[in-house]
């Protein structure tokens, strides 16, 4: 009878403090996996126009400077032969940009860890610090460098998920087994 009412004292310790710790570590981890995946729960993201060739956005990263690929894309109503512009700041061109994840740059990766969980009564919030966290996951509009609207799709890193209340589940019957 000692045994039993030791083993009800654990479960009762793990379901009040260490289940939302492991709920959110576990959550953390698996939306942390999203960037690393690109895609979300099996479905990637729309891919972005600094890694497609034909866009006139192409190699785009803001306060880049190197040369332009010797075939550029032609602008949007552009009369003429393209004239090529001297390599400077304005230009934004990187090499890099073409090959990095969507919403990753150039190894920063600060949305992928901003995210963090909150543990509170009887649930557990993800959050993140980032301003910009919330359009990036819904989709949305937003102003480009203060000016110019853009429509940003929604490229979804945090949400409900099958694999993740696996994970959980797998992660609290670990942690509940008890010794018999």
């Amino acid at each position: 009878m000692k045994e039993f009412i030791k083993d009800i004292k654990k479960i009762e310790t793990i379901v009040k403090k260490d289940a939302a710790t492991i709920i959110g570590t576990e959550a953390v981890n698996h939306f942390t996996e999203n960037f690393e995946k690109q895609g979300f729960d099996g479905e990637p993201w729309k891919d972005v126009k600094r890694r497609n060739p034909k866009s006139t956005r192409y190699g785009h990263r803001h306060g880049a400077n190197t040369d332009l690929p010797a075939n550029p894309p032609r602008r949007k109503g552009a009369k003429g032969k393209y004239k090529r512009r001297k390599a400077d700041s304005i230009t934004h061109y990187s090499p890099t940009a073409t090959k990095t994840r969507i919403l990753s740059s150039e190894g920063r990766a600060e949305l992928e860890n901003s995210l963090y969980f909150k543990a509170g009564t009887n649930k557990v919030t993800i959050k993140s610090d980032k301003e910009y966290a919330k359009v990036h996951n819904e989709g949305g509009t937003i102003k480009v460098y203060g000016k110019h609207t853009a429509k940003v799709p929604a490229r979804p890193f945090i949400g409900p998920s099958k694999e993740l209340n696996e994970k959980i589940k797998r992660a609290l019957d670990g942690k509940l087994k008890i010794k018999s």
